[in-house]
């Protein structure tokens, strides 16, 4: 059966409680969909990066279907992550990214362009 891993970005600060908190709702989610999964195979950190405060969880379920039935499988990875996704910002643990202050500069200003590259006639 086909086995697939979400990844869940996670704020460093999120206690453990939380964490398993989060791990209890994907299993109750596995037992509420048994025709979909099977089983939670694992569940581990994946990724820690203090200076982004993230930590990551990798959380790996098996399917029902064989990976040969990949629509179904990848539909319903989907609504899996949308729910862990939920169950995050319910927490207040999910992981928000900083905004990054990138800079744009034009170096020919509108009216050193030629009027040809405009599509338009002098």
């Amino acid at each position: 059966n086909a086995s697939v891993t979400i990844l869940l970005p996670m704020k460093l600060s999120s206690t453990h409680d939380e964490v398993q908190v989060v791990k209890s709702a994907i299993e109750q989610y596995i037992q509420d969909n048994p025709r979909i999964w099977a089983c939670l195979v694992n569940f581990r950190v994946a990724k820690v990066d203090p200076n982004m405060e993230m930590i990551v969880y990798s959380a790996k379920l098996q399917h029902v279907k064989n990976w040969q039935d990949l629509l179904p499988i990848l539909q319903n990875k989907g609504d899996l992550e949308k729910f862990c996704t939920e169950i995050l910002m319910q927490l207040g643990i999910q992981y928000d990214s900083p905004h990054s202050n990138t800079n744009i500069y034009v170096k020919e200003m509108l009216e050193q362009v030629p009027t040809e590259a405009l599509g338009m006639e002098t």
